[in-house]
């Protein structure tokens, strides 16, 4: 916009970036009516009109040349409260607002914006709404701080200069993000980037990438029925509520050294790409249900403090579950899907230490998990078929996968029949604890006991009989374990 320069009066010193204001200083001030803070009412309506006269400007001379790229620059301006000619606003350029404040909301609700939109660190005391607004071209927003939401509900980004995109980097919103519904021809990017309340993508579509990484949520991520055509990132950023993942992820899931405060939901959700669940920390319950992995899934070293439920999932052949944990009684699904897993890479020994854990989670969940009274957590472990689980299944056996649980058995066995032979035999002349631990040792491997000179009487006769039993039981037991763990594959 052309201007007469007077040389009686002063430019404005307001500098951003290097550039200073071309309008001049206001009589008694060293600043113009557009950057002055300290507005009256009046010059506050003024300040309206004229910003309502550069909109028309604008809007005249592209009308006269169709083919111009125009900016409509409001670099540093100070927006009074109310403000609203935003609201509906048809700009058929770029707007630039980098460093502007805003006195209350920043309202671009159904504006049509053909050209881009720079809101680079600006400051919004309310809240900016772009809901139902149409942006043409890029949307950038790095560094702005926002005091209340900001809401895209509704919004389309990218729609006349292809693959826009939005970026976020490190900005500060207060309130929560809302892009319900919104359609994004580009990129999500939000490094760094600090919102206080919830983060609403529900019915979204992003035709790229959508990045949070090293950022903060104060409540819920949610993605329920939206789609991602890119990778997903929120790599190492908290989330104080709960995460629902999108429908569809093109790309990959990276939910990596993420801390996950409430429920995580995968609901009929696909994901093309990789998953990566690389020490996050997931703080209520999973549910997997109906979801699909297409490609290797990783969950080492992720946490669980909840319960993990998995139904109907598809899963690849390949993963990782190295240094999982999982809340005891309550992971006992996971464990399976990590056995059959691992089952399929052909990992065997793998997956008999998840089998093993399965197990026990099982048990544990049985007999404990869901009985708060005391009295029914006892009646439940004292139950003849839990107690024979525990001793045979988990003890002696480890479900088919300890080898060396059957050789504590057998130690142990026969250091108790040792102690009964001396105990018995404590009259005898030549009764010495070696002499007892060398019958124990011949009667459960069944060679040489008949030997020994038995001298208390028929009765022992019948203990002998029982540790040859045991023995015989325990050794073939022994040798189906090493021949489970190791033949196998």
């Amino acid at each position: 916009m052309d201007r007469r320069h007077d040389q009686r009066r002063e430019r404005c010193r307001y500098v951003v970036e290097g550039d200073q204001c071309e309008e001049y200083a206001q009589s008694g001030h060293e600043l113009c009516l557009f950057h002055r803070m300290d507005r009256t009412p009046e010059e506050d309506q003024e300040f309206i009109r004229k910003v309502h006269g550069k909109l028309i400007e604008l809007q005249l001379a592209l009308e006269a040349d169709a083919k111009s790229a125009r900016t409509c620059r409001f670099w540093g301006y100070y927006f009074p409260q109310d403000f609203d000619l935003f609201v509906k606003a048809e700009i058929d350029g770029h707007i630039e607002c980098r460093h502007a404040h805003f006195a209350g909301d920043a309202d671009f609700t159904e504006a049509q914006i053909k050209g881009a939109v720079d809101f680079d660190h600006a400051v919004i005391a309310g809240n900016l709404d772009f809901s139902r607004a149409r942006i043409g071209g890029r949307a950038d927003f790095k560094h702005v701080h926002v005091g209340g939401d900001a809401s895209f509900h509704s919004a389309e980004v990218g729609f006349e200069i292809g693959r826009g995109g939005i970026d976020l980097t490190s900005a500060l919103i207060d309130g929560k993000v809302d892009f319900e519904a919104a359609r994004i021809s580009g990129r999500l990017q939000g490094e760094s980037a600090l919102i206080g309340k919830d983060a609403v993508f529900d019915d979204a579509v992003v035709e790229g990438t959508l990045t949070l990484i090293r950022g903060k949520i104060g409540g819920s991520a949610c993605f329920i029925h939206a789609e991602i055509e890119g990778d997903l990132s929120l790599w190492g950023v908290p989330i104080a509520g709960e995460f629902h993942a999108p429908r569809r992820i093109g790309g990959s899931l990276y939910l990596s050294h993420a801390t996950i405060g409430a429920n995580t939901v995968f609901t009929l959700s696909d994901v093309m790409g990789t998953a990566e669940f690389i020490e996050t920390k997931f703080g209520g319950d999973a549910t997997f249900r109906v979801a699909r992995f297409v490609k290797p899934v990783s969950f080492e070293k992720a946490e669980f403090l909840g319960r993990v439920n998995m139904e109907g999932i598809s899963l690849p052949d390949s993963g990782s579950f190295v240094g999982m944990r999982v809340s005891k009684g309550r992971g006992d699904q996971i464990y399976r899907v990590a056995k059959q897993m691992c089952q399929r890479a052909g990992n065997y020994k793998e997956a008999g230490d998840w089998h093993y854990k399965e197990r026990c989670d099982a048990w544990y969940s049985r007999v404990f998990l869901d009985r708060r009274k005391p009295l029914e957590k006892v009646t439940a472990f004292v139950k003849p078929s839990n107690l024979l689980d525990l001793l045979m299944g988990r003890l002696t056996l480890g479900y088919g996968e300890r080898w060396w649980h059957v050789l504590i058995a057998g130690g142990i066995t026969i250091l108790v029949f040792t102690l009964f032979y001396h105990l018995a035999r404590a009259q005898a002349t030549d009764n010495c604890l070696g002499q007892s631990l060398l019958l124990s040792v011949a009667a459960f491997v069944r060679y040489g006991f008949s030997n020994f000179q038995l001298r208390a009487g028929n009765f022992m006769h019948y203990v002998v009989a029982s540790e040859v039993v045991v023995g015989t039981a325990l050794i073939s037991l022994l040798l189906v374990v090493m021949v489970k763990r190791w033949g196998r594959g």
